[in-house]
This record gives C-alpha cells, sequence and structure tokens, in this order.
C-alpha cells in the first residue's frame, strides 16, 4: 500500500506460497538475494522490510491489483516479502496468481499457492503459518474461480498534513532494545509484523511506531501517549495506545499486551488515524490499506509512497 504523510501499513515478509522462507535480522543484517543480499541455504536474511519497500506495482505499493481485498490482504500480510522480486514466483496482482504454473501443467499459480498453505510446507518453520481464517479466504476465492476483485487501497492524496521537510534526529536521545525479553517496547522504528511472523510470533494484526518528527532513525525510541485508530469499512474501529518506546500493535492472541480495545481483526480496507487523546488533535492517514506493517513504508525516509515516519498530529 502507499502511503502519505502520516501513518499507513504496508508488506509484510513472509513466503506462505512458494519458494523460500524469510527470517529477520536484527540491525547488522543483510537483504535478501533478490535485491543484491545474501542468503544461507534455503533462509534469506531481510533488514526488517527492505525489500517490502521496493516492490515495483502490484500488492504492497498502493496500486490496483485486480484482487480482491481480503484476498489482497492475506497476501500482504504474508507472501510479497519473498514473492515479490525475481528470485520467487511474483504474487502481487491478478494476473500473477491466475498464470499457469511453471510447475504443474493445468493448475495455476493461486492453485499450487493453496496447495502448499494447506500442506502446510510454506513457509517453514519457525515463521507462522497462516492461520485458519487466512487459508479459508484464500481457498474460497480458488475455488470460485478467482474472480476479479476492485479497487482496495488508495493512492496518496495529502493526509493529515505536518511538517515532512525535517532534518534526521532521534529526538528522545535514547535508543530502544533488540532484546524479545522487553517485550512490544523491542525494535522501535523497526518492521514489526516481518520479523514477529519470521521468527514464530507472536502475530500482530497490526503494529508500528510514532515519532516526534518525520525521519527518526530506526531503534530511536518515539513518543507515548498517543493513540492509533483504524476504521474498516463496516465502521469497526481498533484503537491502540501508543507505549513508551513508541510502539504500538494489536496482537489477537492477548490483547491486555499492546493495549488495544475494539476489533482485533479488521475486514480490509481500512483508513488509520494518529490521535493525541489529551487535545484531540489528529493526523489522519491518506487512502485505504488493506494490511498492518506500518513501519515498512514508515521508514526514516519513506517508502511507497510514504514520505517518513509516522508523526504525531
Amino acid at each position: 500500500m502507499r502511503h502519505v504523510v502520516s501513518l499507513g501499513s504496508c508488506s509484510l515478509a513472509l513466503a506462505l506460497a512458494g519458494a523460500v522462507a524469510v527470517a529477520c535480522g536484527d540491525a547488522n543484517t543483510t537483504s535478501f538475494a533478490s535485491s543484491g543480499g545474501t542468503s544461507s541455504g534455503s533462509i534469506f536474511l531481510d533488514d526488517g522490510g527492505t525489500i517490502a519497500q521496493n516492490i515495483d506495482g502490484g500488492a504492497g505499493t498502493g496500486t490496483t491489483t485486480g484482487l480482491p481485498c481480503d484476498v489482497q490482504k492475506v497476501l500482504e500480510d504474508g507472501c510479497i516479502g519473498c514473492h515479490g522480486g525475481s528470485t520467487s514466483p511474483r504474487l502481487l496482482t491478478y494476473a500473477d496468481l491466475t498464470a499457469p504454473s511453471t510447475q504443474y501443467a493445468g493448475q495455476t499459480v493461486a492453485q499450487r499457492s493453496l496447495a502448499r498453505m494447506q500442506a502446510g510446507t510454506m513457509p517453514p518453520k519457525p515463521a507462522v503459518p497462516p492461520n485458519p481464517a487466512e487459508v479459508t479466504t484464500f481457498s474460497n476465492w480458488v475455488q470460485a474461480g478467482a474472480p476479479k476483485g476492485g479497487t482496495c487501497t488508495s493512492q496518496p492524496d495529502g493526509g493529515g498534513g505536518g511538517n515532512t521537510n525535517t532534518p534526521p534526529v532521534c529526538t528522545s536521545g535514547k535508543n530502544g532494545s533488540t532484546s524479545s525479553d522487553v517485550g512490544v517496547l523491542m525494535d522501535p522504528g523497526r518492521a514489526c509484523l516481518v520479523c514477529h511472523q519470521q521468527r514464530g510470533g507472536p502475530r500482530f494484526s497490526m503494529a508500528g511506531t510514532v515519532y516526534p518528527t518525520a525521519h527518526e532513525p530506526d531503534m530511536c525510541i518515539g513518543i507515548a501517549g498517543l493513540q492509533v485508530v483504524a476504521t474498516d469499512t463496516a465502521g469497526a474501529t481498533l484503537t491502540m495506545t501508543v507505549n513508551s518506546a513508541g510502539n504500538f500493535c494489536a496482537d489477537p492472541g492477548d490483547p491486555k499486551k499492546c493495549q488495544t480495545t475494539g476489533t482485533l481483526n479488521l475486514v480490509p480496507p481500512f483508513s488509520v488515524k494518529v490521535v493525541n487523546p489529551t487535545t484531540g488533535a489528529t493526523r489522519p492517514m491518506g487512502g485505504t490499506i488493506t494490511s498492518g506493517d506500518c513501519n515498512v513504508c514508515h521508514s526514516q525516509n519513506g517508502a511507497n509512497g510514504a514520505p517518513g515516519r509516522i508523526f504525531q498530529p
């Protein structure tokens, strides 16, 4: 999904339906071989979202994919980190999924993807497999003949304004921890859902970091006390409280862990905004999205249309 000034979420990284699994690294890891990085055996090392940030067209970029929104979300939440480049079959658009399989005559890429999901062969452990609801969503679509969908995500429209022409600086002057011992306070600024899926969970439905300014570096502690509110097309809302590291998250398995209220599994597409509960100030994201790994696009310099970090109203 392409996003603008304030808030968004983008593509995640995990193979559900093909070649390899991925494993997310810490601060000094390499990138996927598809972008000139290195690999070790069948495990590709990622830096927390770089490959997903550089996908050219299709799911994860805000362009129209031709896929139904729920199917697009399954792919964005679990496939395109590997299947968005040249080394693995692309799983980004309706054309990609309905193309003939190069290995199984008479079957499409979508049919083979479903077979591997159902067999549990992709992704390999420790990566988190698609949950039963996701497999059902994908299966229902394939069994119905893979009908084409409509428009799920919106192009940037200016968002909630704000100054993005700011210098790169860590406003807090403090770095967060890479240790899992600190739980939801770890790795501010980095792509949360990517690593949690690749390393075996817990699996979040949405996560990111809020900063005072637009170009703060990875691992810099953000700003606390704000709220991130997501609303789907049916009007259901999910409110996430920003913690002391600047992180917010939604964990369907443990709502209290992430300080959330409302609907943990929104129906895509949905819109998002940052709210200051004290002043009432808000910063809405421009457009709609279908997935929840906000820091993939909202990195220090921004990717896929985002000009930089999610920052305070």
